[in-house]
């Protein structure tokens, strides 16, 4: 796409941008995007953890 070859073209530009990563055009490794909707854990339980640490 456009976008991407814009991108790697940039990329190019930066000292120790990883070859990969230009030659995809990305701007991190895929396995680096991650979006959290919700909590990992009910709040009630992360208060219970710090019960049980001693705080």
């Amino acid at each position: 796409s456009k976008a991407q070859n814009y991108v790697a073209d940039i990329l190019r530009q930066v000292p120790g941008i990883s070859k990969d990563w230009v030659s995809y055009g990305r701007l991190c490794a895929p396995r680096v995007l991650f979006v959290f909707s919700a909590r990992l854990l009910p709040l009630q339980i992360r208060n219970n953890q710090d019960n049980y640490s001693g705080h």
